[in-house]
């Protein structure tokens, strides 16, 4: 379990890039008097203040990333490129859940491992788009489990089939996790 209290919140929350999401989406996040905790979660907090509703997958998805990072994670609900932040470790960070687009299997499959690049340039693009500041520093985690192994994403990942829309950029999305039917793996970048 990774408690969290004021400090450590106040800690997470002056860093530039998550002080610059909180300010964008118009969030009131200064104690943990504005938090409460997420549904059937541990170490998932939600913002008290309504901007809409987290989604069942995205909690399932969050708690396997609390356990992974052993860190907490802090959702502001519906918002533009990111859901929350991880508090000690300081980073934004983007969920997204192959299959839970509502769309029939044989499309997801016959999209295969390309769905990973497809989400990694909507988040980047998305992420740019923020006003008044784009965001940054974001970490992207994908979840494939329910269809593929992370060796079938890395294989069409690093063919580079699908291009990143700007390879230059470094500083929007940081690090990019896949998790598929035989664990997580981080993507390069």
């Amino acid at each position: 379990m990774a408690a969290i209290d004021d400090v450590l919140l106040a800690s997470a929350v002056g860093d530039p890039c998550i002080a610059a999401s909180i300010s964008n989406f118009g969030i009131r996040l200064n104690s943990m008097a504005d938090l409460e905790p997420a549904p059937r979660g541990v170490d998932l907090w939600r913002i008290k203040q309504d901007i809409g509703s987290m989604k069942e997958h995205e909690l399932e998805f969050a708690q396997r990333i609390c356990t992974d990072e052993n860190d907490a994670v802090v959702f502001y609900g519906v918002t533009q490129a990111v859901e929350g932040f991880l508090v000690r470790k300081r980073q934004l960070l983007s969920l997204k859940k192959q299959g839970a687009e509502r769309i029939p299997k044989p499309e997801v499959l016959s999209r295969g491992p390309f769905w990973a690049r497809e989400q990694f340039n909507d988040v980047l693009a998305k992420a740019r788009g923020c006003q008044p500041t784009p965001l940054r520093n974001i970490w992207l985690y994908l979840d494939m489990s329910n269809y593929f192994t992370t060796a079938d994403v890395r294989s069409i990942w690093n063919a580079r089939t699908i291009p990143i829309r700007e390879t230059s950029d470094t500083q929007t999305i940081t690090k990019c996790f896949v998790y598929g039917k035989d664990g997580r793996a981080e993507l390069p970048l």
